[in-house]
Formats: structure tokens, C-alpha cells, sequence
């Protein structure tokens, strides 16, 4: 992740009250599916299964945005070069 994506995401959810950081989430779903595939296509496997880890904890953004599938796709296949098969089952089981 680079460390603009970083900082900008902290800003925005450690700077805001957590539903209005949740709303940002959702309203910036397209670019963070987008980033995930930039970060996937580096080899930047680790930061790729973070965010997706991450969005699972969301539980409504799974359920409400479909983009999100991307993101847990990407996650899936993250953990599988990264070896973790725990990850990559959670992974699958979030866009089944």
C-alpha cells in the first residue's frame, strides 16, 4: 500500500466519528476495489489480504456493495501466493 493510500485511509478513519469513516468506505468502494488490483498486480500480496481481511469485519459493506466480491477475490488469491489457506478459505467464503 503506498503511503499516501495509507495516510489518506488513516485520516479518514481515525479523523472521523467510525459510522461517518464507514460511510466514506462505502462511498469510495470503486477506487479501493481499483487500488486493490494495482496493489495485487505490484506482488503486494500481504497489503492486498490486509484490506480484504479488513472489509470482512464490515459486514454490510459485504452485503450492500457487490464491487466488494473484487476485493475478497483479490484476497483470496493474496493468501494463496502468500501460502496461508486459512486466509484463503475466509476469503472464498466472503463471495460465494
Amino acid at each position: 500500500m503506498s503511503d499516501r493510500l495509507r495516510d489518506e485511509t488513516l485520516r479518514h478513519l481515525l479523523g472521523h466519528p467510525l459510522g461517518e469513516a464507514w460511510n466514506w468506505l462505502e462511498r469510495e468502494h470503486v477506487n479501493w476495489s481499483a487500488s486493490s488490483g494495482a496493489a495485487s498486480g505490484l506482488g503486494w500480496h500481504a497489503e492486498v489480504l490486509a484490506l480484504a481481511k479488513t472489509m470482512c469485519r464490515r459486514g454490510s459493506v459485504r452485503d450492500e456493495i457487490k464491487s466488494w466480491k473484487e476485493v475478497y477475490r483479490l484476497g483470496a488469491a493474496a493468501a494463496r501466493e502468500l501460502g496461508d489457506r486459512v486466509a484463503e478459505t475466509e476469503m472464498f467464503d466472503q463471495f460465494r
